[in-house]
């Protein structure tokens, strides 16, 4: 039985062995093999990923210096009429005096839409020099002189107040050295303002609820919530001055008679706006005194800075620990009645003294009663 039973076991091929040793681990040398050739992998697509950035970068590279040179063309024939300019010192800016004008030839008024034209190309489209030795803000030396173009003085006074844009440039290309506040908005009023058929999208006057939170399909409101969360803004004059930039950044993209009527007086574009190149965030300063003060001097501050201390410091009175929205309508957001008719005022806002003890050369043209005290705080 023992030798049937042996007799009856299969026996291994000589050709089946080598496959039931394939079965078993693999050998060392096969697995370095195995790591060199992924290491291999790795270091081909390490190399194909650098070059891709590579050729990226150059792509941007080449695209930026296509910007400058259209930038330069746009720049040129303003250096050309310079020797036609008029240099006066910038606290004098608002006028021009005649006997220093010189003749000008006949020319054809200038219409609403030639102004649009050439104005926006140098406004949202021209870029600003940024400040390369800025002195310290505590200096209180006399404003630098501002030289005003006949060309663009008079190609403002030719349109109707509604229709002069502010001369605010801020170059369109990413600076990854500074910081410009507000620098999403330009870009969005440039996007915006080639199709008047988003108008509709948003109104003359956003909803509450979209300039506190965004979040609806009104792109404007959208945008300016994403920009002020960023900034040292207190809840009422967040609202508040979200409200007031909606109504300015409507007008810039849509230039009208109905939505300049909507701005604040107080957010009117000044002499030096109109006619002085100046940055994009001096336009959204609520007090034209200060903005003006800041065109004059912004060659020598950081005006970033600035413009962060300005906002930290800002304060509606009246309105600490207050509620300033209320429900109507079976629970749509509405802002109340009493805090509405306080911040449209101007007379209710006030600046923090450590603003004025910074910049006191920015504030000099300010009412004193603007200034608002530590000891004030509470009781404001």
């Amino acid at each position: 039985m023992a030798d049937q039973a042996t007799s009856t076991m299969p026996r291994l091929s000589p050709e089946t062995a080598p496959l039931r040793q394939s079965d078993s681990p693999a050998h060392p040398l096969t697995r370095s093999s195995e790591a060199a050739r992924r290491k291999r992998e790795r270091d081909r697509e390490c190399q194909r990923k650098k070059r891709q950035r590579d050729r990226q970068y150059i792509e941007r590279l080449q695209m930026k210096i296509r910007e400058l040179q259209c930038q330069l063309e746009i720049d040129r024939p303003r250096k050309a009429c310079s020797a036609q300019a008029t240099t006066y010192p910038a606290d004098e800016s608002t006028a021009t005096p005649a006997s220093q004008r010189p003749s000008a030839s006949p020319m054809r008024p200038m219409t609403t839409e030639d102004y649009h034209v050439n104005h926006r190309s140098q406004s949202l489209g021209s870029s600003v020099q940024l400040p390369t030795s800025p002195i310290g803000s505590r200096d209180k030396t006399l404003p630098e002189t501002v030289t005003v173009s006949l060309q663009v003085l008079e190609s403002c006074l030719a349109v109707p107040q509604w229709a002069r844009l502010p001369l605010h440039g801020l170059s369109l290309m990413p600076d990854p050295r500074r910081c410009v506040r507000g620098s999403e908005l330009p870009r969005f009023i440039l996007q915006m303002g080639a199709d008047a058929s988003l108008q509709h999208l948003c109104p003359p006057t956003p909803k509450v609820i979209d300039i506190l939170y965004g979040g609806s399909k009104n792109p404007l409101a959208d945008l300016i919530v994403n920009e002020c969360s960023k900034e040292p803004l207190l809840p009422p004059e967040r609202l508040a001055v979200s409200l007031a930039i909606y109504k300015y950044c409507r007008w810039l993209i849509w230039p009208s008679k109905e939505s300049f009527a909507c701005l604040p007086k107080y957010m009117y574009p000044t002499a030096l706006q109109l006619t002085v190149e100046h940055q994009w965030c001096i336009d959204l300063v609520l007090w034209p005194e200060v903005r003006e003060s800041m065109i004059k001097n912004q060659s020598r501050i950081d005006i970033d800075a600035a413009i962060g201390l300005f906002l930290c410091s800002l304060r509606i009175r009246g309105s600490f620990n207050t509620n300033f929205i209320s429900r109507q309508n079976d629970g749509d957001l509405e802002i109340s009645s009493e805090f509405h008719s306080r911040f449209t005022d101007p007379a209710n806002w006030g600046l923090l003294a450590t603003f004025w003890a910074e910049y006191p050369y920015l504030v000099e043209r300010l009412d004193p009663s603007v200034k608002v005290e530590e000891q004030d705080l509470l009781s404001s």
